[in-house]
């Protein structure tokens, strides 16, 4: 059980990281891009899409297993949640069928995709390692 326990905790950090690393490049094509978000957009996505996983990441890291995951499978879900509407259905400049011409519009869809699917699979690590807390 110890095994997997640490196996969770390390598949959550993993998760963080890869996170991170797309969302450098995804900011880098917002950049490029001039999409610029919203104050309360910025507000959310600094607190909850950016420094929320790495709180997560430190609580693993640091053994807090129990807010660790909860903190990851919230945060990752407000990520999935906030990505999906902005890029997929609200039209605006954010929107992946409405980016402003450039060379970055690649980066940005392609990123787009895939912090949905590192967001997607960071709530169920976050929620298959809080299922193994209380069951383990």
């Amino acid at each position: 059980m110890r095994d997997r326990v640490a196996a969770m905790r390390w598949l959550g950090v993993f998760a963080v990281a890869v996170h991170a690393a797309v969302l450098l490049g995804h900011g880098a094509a917002h950049s490029d891009l001039g999409v610029v978000l919203a104050l309360w957009q910025q507000v959310y996505a600094y607190t909850l899409i950016v420094a929320g996983p790495l709180v997560a990441a430190a609580l693993l890291g640091a053994g807090r297993l129990r807010p660790g995951f909860t903190l990851l499978a919230v945060c990752m879900l407000a990520s999935l949640l906030f990505g999906v509407y902005h890029h997929y259905v609200a039209v605006s400049p954010d929107h992946v069928a409405h980016l402003p011409p450039g060379e970055a519009q690649p980066l940005f869809r392609a990123t787009a995709a895939g912090m949905g699917v590192v967001e997607a699979a960071g709530v169920v690590i976050g929620w298959l390692g809080l299922r193994q807390q209380r069951h383990g």
